[in-house]
C-alpha cells in the first residue's frame, strides 16, 4: 500500500520516542523515504501534517485542539472585534466581513488578522536612524499581523517573500501565506523550513503552524506573541512555566467563555 511507508515511520518514531527536538533534517530524510513507495505530491503533504500532528499529540496528550473548537468561537470573536477594534485600519476591515458576509476562509483570515488589533505587542525593538543613532519602538499591530499571516495576490510573489526574510539573516519561524484577496483567498499555504504545506483551511493553517512551533521547539515571533500565546491558552488549553503573563488573555477568555 502506498502509505505502509508512513505507517512504518509511524511505530518506529512511537518506539523511537521521537520529541520535539529531533533533528530537522532527520524528520525530512524519513519524509522524503515515502516518495519510493510512489506517493503523489498530495499524497506526501498529507503525510507530511499528519507526521506533525502525531509528534504534537505525543508531547501533549490532553490537549484540546482549535480545529474541533473554532467554528463556534467565532460567532464570539466577531462580537469581540466590534467591542474592542479600535485601530482605525482594523476597523475598516471588520466593517467589511460585516457588510460582505465572506465564505468561511475569507472571514477566518480576517478573523486571524483582526485579532492582532485586541491582541497588541508590548515587545520593543532596536532601531537605527540614517545618522546611526539607536533608539527602541514598541512592535506595531503591522509587525504583528506580518509575522502571522502573509497576504500576497500572485504565486510569483512568493518568492519574494522568502528572498526578503532570508535577506534579514535571522532564522525564518512557520508562517501562514494567503494568495488572493484576504476576503477571499485562493491558496493558503504554511511555510517553514523551505517546505510548503498546502491547507485547505485558514483554522488547518493556524493549527499547523502552531504544532510546528512546539514540535520543534521554536519561540514565537516577538511581534505576534501575545496573539499566539492566547492561541495556545484558549484553542489548545496548554500552560507552560515560561509563559509571560499578560492580563489582556484572561480578560479576553473570561469574555469568550461567558
Amino acid at each position: 500500500h502506498k502509505l505502509s511507508k508512513y505507517n512504518e515511520n509511524s511505530n518506529v518514531r512511537q518506539l523511537k520516542n521521537f520529541d520535539s527536538e529531533t533533528d530537522i533534517d532527520e524528520y525530512s530524510t524519513h519524509l522524503n523515504s515515502l516518495k519510493h513507495d510512489n506517493c503523489s505530491f498530495n499524497e506526501i503533504e498529507i503525510i507530511r501534517r499528519a507526521t506533525i500532528d502525531i509528534d504534537f499529540n505525543m508531547l501533549y496528550l490532553t490537549a484540546s485542539n482549535l480545529m474541533s473548537i473554532y467554528y463556534d468561537v467565532s460567532f464570539k470573536l466577531i462580537d469581540l472585534l466590534k467591542l474592542k477594534t479600535k485601530d482605525s485600519q482594523s476597523s475598516k476591515l471588520l466593517e467589511e466581513i460585516l457588510e460582505k458576509n465572506p465564505l468561511e476562509n475569507g472571514r477566518a483570515a480576517c478573523i486571524f488578522h483582526l485579532l492582532h488589533a485586541v491582541f497588541i505587542p508590548t515587545a520593543k525593538k532596536s532601531t537605527r536612524n540614517d545618522k546611526g543613532k539607536k533608539s527602541t519602538i514598541k512592535y506595531s499591530i503591522r509587525d504583528s499581523q506580518q509575522s502571522f499571516l502573509i497576504n500576497i495576490d500572485t504565486v510569483s510573489q512568493f518568492e519574494d517573500v522568502i528572498v526578503k526574510k532570508k535577506g534579514l539573516g535571522i532564522p525564518i519561524q512557520p508562517f501562514t501565506v494567503v494568495i488572493g484577496q484576504l476576503l477571499e483567498p485562493k491558496y493558503i499555504i504554511v511555510y517553514f523550513d523551505d517546505i510548503k504545506y498546502k491547507v485547505l483551511t485558514i483554522q488547518r493553517a493556524v493549527d499547523v503552524v502552531f504544532k510546528l512551533f512546539h514540535t520543534f521547539n521554536l519561540l514565537y515571533p516577538d511581534e505576534s506573541y501575545i496573539l499566539w500565546l492566547f492561541i495556545q491558552t484558549f484553542f489548545y488549553n496548554i500552560h507552560i512555566k515560561t509563559d509571560q503573563s499578560h492580563p489582556i488573555i484572561s480578560l479576553i477568555i473570561s469574555e469568550l467563555n461567558k
